[in-house]
Order: structure tokens, then sequence, then C-alpha cells
């Protein structure tokens, strides 16, 4: 009988772990990725919304495409990997201050973050 303790114990043991890119966090308290319906684009003027989606929150926060982005919850945005990022890493509920530049004018806008739609829409 020991030596089946024993046994179980080492080949529970020599079970490699999930490499951190297969462990994913699941449950209630899982991180989900953030997102604010928009898709920007890096061009000569700095960050520019390209598109906005119809039913997101910047939508409904005003966001239009053509806006260029400058801030993003107080900080300087000065790409596009780092806006996307930043966005991916802003829980779902809480709220995103973004600082624009439409025709000239700077505007800051409250937009709720909502969690990321990975689900394909046709």
């Amino acid at each position: 009988m020991r030596w089946l303790i024993v046994l179980l114990v080492a080949a529970c043991a020599a079970q490699p772990e999930p490499a951190a890119e297969e462990q994913r966090p699941a449950g209630p308290d899982a991180l989900l990725p953030g997102s604010i319906g928009v898709l920007a684009a890096d061009r000569a003027g700095g960050l520019v919304v390209a598109a906005v989606r119809q039913d997101g929150p910047a939508a409904a926060a005003g966001v239009r495409a053509g806006d260029v982005v400058l801030r993003y919850n107080g900080v300087r945005v000065s790409g596009l990997r780092e806006f996307n990022r930043w966005v991916l890493d802003t829980p779902p509920g809480s709220m995103a201050r973004i600082e624009l530049l439409r025709d000239g004018e700077r505007r800051v806008v409250e937009i709720p973050v909502r969690e990321l739609d990975i689900v394909p829409r046709v």
C-alpha cells in the first residue's frame, strides 16, 4: 500500500504545469480584457480613431472616426500598440478618460469599459 501511494505522488509531481500562455483565468474573479468599441490607427498626425462600433460605449460617449487620441486616463498616448494594451488592461466596469482632438479642439470623454467581445459577428 505504501508503494502505491508513493507512485501516485511521484506521478502527480511529474506532471508538467501548463505554460503561462495556456493558463486562463476562470470563474467570477477572472480578469477579462476591456474594450471601448474603437479601432484606432497610427497616422502622421498621431493615433487616429479609424472606426467606432455603433453599439459600443465610445459611440455613446460621442467619439467619432477621425478623432485624434491624445491621452488615455491622463497618460499621453504615443502609439497604437500602447493604446490597445491600455484598453485591454482596463477592467470591464470601470471608466476610461480619453482626451481627443477634433477640428483643432480638445475634448475629454468618459467611456465605460466593457468586456471585450471575442465572438465574431456575422
